[in-house]
């Protein structure tokens, strides 16, 4: 729930350039009656928890209509980012005093989204190799690989940049983001894993 939630802040700011449907202009005018409902109680301790009971009822209201306007299934946890940046985008659209919200609270959205995407797996460094892109093969506690792609700059990649041999079958820690990349094979997006740090 908190990435769907943190979704819908994310996005509010790029409302100036969206334009609405009927549907969507239906939706904005229910979730700003709601939110202004809520309003008084939303501080930047609960407001992850104070949007999500607001916003659960509009997706079971309007559930039927998300899947014929947005082709998107509010029941899959899958669908639920997508459906959270349409209704930030066009939540502040329609909703002055929720954009002004967004935008008097960036700081604690911002550490909140950093909390979000903040996840680390420990475990044993198989492999660094990759072409164009470099990635790195963890087998955690539990058997499993994670691939974990290095794609930016990242707190300790000098450690492995030209002596990542001296770090296989290591015990390592890895800190990562998932990020959304397109795929032009098969015409989809797909989420893949990005380092963000390590440390043994």
């Amino acid at each position: 729930m908190l990435a769907f939630i943190m979704t819908v802040f994310s996005f509010a700011a790029d409302a100036q350039k969206a334009s609405q449907t009927d549907f969507e202009k239906k939706i904005s005018a229910e979730f700003c009656k709601e939110f202004d409902k809520v309003a008084p109680n939303v501080t930047k301790d609960n407001m992850d928890m104070q949007l999500g009971m607001m916003i659960l009822p509009l997706l079971t209201k309007f559930k039927d209509e998300i899947k014929k306007e947005w082709n998107l299934d509010a029941e899959n946890p899958d669908d639920m980012e997508k459906i959270g940046y349409k209704i930030g985008q066009i939540g502040a659209v329609g909703c002055s005093s929720f954009l002004n919200f967004v935008m008097n609270n960036m700081d604690a959205i911002g550490d909140n989204k950093s909390k979000l995407r903040s996840t680390e797996v420990a475990g044993t460094l198989k492999k660094v190799e990759g072409h164009p892109f470099t990635y790195l093969l963890v087998q955690n506690k539990a058997g499993k690989t994670e691939k974990i792609y290095w794609l930016e700059f990242f707190e300790g990649a000098e450690k492995i940049t030209g002596n990542a041999s001296s770090y296989l079958n290591k015990a390592v820690t890895v800190s990562f983001k998932e990020m959304e990349v397109y795929d032009a094979q098969n015409k989809e997006y797909k989420k893949i894993k990005v380092a963000t740090g390590l440390k043994k």
